[in-house]
């Protein structure tokens, strides 16, 4: 398991936490009849109207969302999905400036949104790290799948999650019968396998009260990389370090990228 990497201390979601309450994110993916002309009736959960729905699947390339009965469809889904997670990102009708985080169903990641101060929906977490408790999953099942190319002979560019390395690796996909563990970008790939790095990499920046001129590092969550700031000297939070290779040693390296295997 993903958490295992970690020390006690560095656990980004407490032990006690009740994973299979949270979202399973293949019940995140749109739903894909996929190109093949086949008539096979399926199950898809539909995000919008939090309910699972028949489809038909064209027989090929599918993707997770994709159930045989309505029964697994439920199963997998709808019992383990926090409806608050999937209402949209909304700012409200008020004018104030609050930092606050929200989980994207599109990007199945915690992100920053600002918050106007009143008439929030149940989307809407102060801090990263509740963001992620609340809604982001561990990695999920298509990430401990292996690579797998298809018995095809294209020759597609793809990425795959390997979990010896912990790291997205490009593969050449043949173009017919993979596996989940499949996506087009590498973008794709992390954002929905990417290992969290230690919780001291996910506060935010802090330069603290004092007014000293100290350059410094911190792991910016957004943008997934290590950024320079101003450390004033006093106060802030764990998240600093003193050169970029501290910073990208203890946070970075668990979004590392490998080129083709």
């Amino acid at each position: 398991m993903a958490a295992s990497l970690y020390e006690e201390e560095d656990l980004p979601f407490p032990r006690d936490w009740d994973v299979s309450a949270r979202i399973d994110v293949a019940c995140l993916e749109p739903k894909y009849p996929g190109p093949c002309k086949g008539y096979f009736p399926r199950y898809y959960y539909n995000v919008t109207t939090k309910t699972c729905e028949q489809f038909i699947y064209g027989g090929c390339q599918a993707n997770g969302n994709n159930f045989e009965t309505l029964q697994e469809c439920q199963r997998r889904c709808r019992s383990r999905i926090d409806v608050a997670c999937l209402d949209p990102k909304y700012p409200g009708p008020c004018v104030g400036y609050f930092p606050r985080y929200y989980f994207n169903v599109t990007t199945k990641t915690c992100e920053q949104f600002i918050y106007g101060g009143c008439q929030a929906n149940g989307n809407n977490f102060e801090t990263l790290l509740e963001c992620q408790r609340r809604c982001a999953s561990r990695v999920d099942v298509a990430c401990r799948e292996p690579k797998y190319s298809g018995p095809c002979k294209g020759y597609f560019p793809r990425y795959y999650y390997d979990n010896t390395t912990k790291t997205c690796k490009q593969f050449i996909y043949g173009g017919c019968q993979g596996n989940g563990n499949n996506f087009g970008t590498l973008e794709e790939c992390k954002n929905r396998c990417w290992v969290k790095p230690p919780q001291v990499c996910t506060y935010p920046k802090d330069s603290g009260p004092c007014l000293a001129y100290m350059p410094m590092w911190y792991f910016n969550t957004l943008t997934k990389t290590c950024e320079e700031f101003v450390y004033g000297g006093c106060g802030g939070n764990e998240n600093k370090f003193r050169t970029f290779a501290d910073c990208d040693n203890k946070c970075k390296k668990f979004l590392g990228v490998i080129p083709r295997a």
